[in-house]
This record gives C-alpha cells, structure tokens and sequence, in this order.
C-alpha cells in the first residue's frame, strides 16, 4: 500500500505537537501529559514513529520492550485522517519495532468500541481486564497478538525511511 505519508523516529523537538495530537485524539481521562510522552518516547526500550503529511504530524505510536513482549504505549492518529489505512500502517509497524519479540500487547478502554473493532480487526484477542487502569469506574481490555519473530525483519521506519 502506498501511502502518502512520511514516516521518521522520534526528537525531542516533536514533543509539543505529540502532544497536541494526543489532545486532540483522546478525551481527558485517557490524555498523556506532556512529561509521560517524554517518558514514554524517551526510555531506552521503547521505540517511537511519527507519520507526517506534508511536514506535519498526523500520526504516532510509541510502544516498549517487556521482555519477550512489546507493549504499544499509544498509538495517535489524527482524526481526520481516520479509517484511511493510516492506523493500521502504524500498528504494523508498531509490531515490527521490535524483531525478536512474541507478541505485542496494549489496553483498551472498555467503552472505545471504535479501538475494540480496529484492534480485533487487526488480529488482537482480549485476554484479560484491568479494572481501574484508567481511573476509577474507566476499566482497560487486555489485548495480545502474537507475533511472528523474524530477526532479519527490522523495523518501524523502512530503509527507505532512515
């Protein structure tokens, strides 16, 4: 699929519009502050891809090394670019981010039927329930994929891409 989009790595001179997206994305409870996204993007473990469109962000993920797993932090895309493949191109690379990894996990809030059919679409199970991962009364679904590690398939960004 050919997208029109450019896809790069994470700097920190991106925080502020991760941000801006985030906020846009995601109703109050389920934000990020700012100092999370640093957090998250910057651990040495994690690996972090923004899509843009003509130099602006339209899209990220972030997601980090558990140990044989990989756990997608979040993943961001603009609203009005939604349900036109972009969500799914990250989530793909989201699962390559990590070449060795057996699965990827990530939470979903109970009541976001949209990311409910976006995720089990894209071949996650619900495995399991967080109660109160987003606060009280906001319970999360586990979700899991299980991947297919391939060490010589690496990565997030294409080689087109470096």
């Amino acid at each position: 699929m050919s997208f029109r989009f450019e896809f790069r790595p994470y700097e920190e001179r991106d925080l502020e519009a991760m941000y801006a997206l985030d906020f846009a994305c995601f109703d109050r409870p389920f934000r990020f502050r700012i100092e999370d996204i640093r957090t998250f993007a910057g651990e040495r473990d994690a690996v972090t891809v923004l899509a843009e469109e003509a130099g602006q962000l339209v899209g990220f993920f972030i997601v980090e090394r558990t140990g044989t797993a990989a756990y997608l932090v979040t993943l961001d895309v603009s609203p009005r670019l939604r349900r036109q493949g972009l969500g799914r191109e990250l989530l793909t690379r989201a699962e390559r981010a990590f070449p060795d990894v057996a699965r990827l996990v990530l939470h979903v809030y109970t009541g976001n039927e949209t990311a409910i059919q976006f995720y089990e679409a894209n071949g996650y199970l619900r495995t399991g329930e967080a109660r109160t991962f987003y606060g009280q009364g906001r319970d999360a679904w586990i979700y899991t994929k299980e991947l297919k590690p391939n060490k010589e398939t690496n990565s997030a960004i294409g080689p087109e891409e470096r």
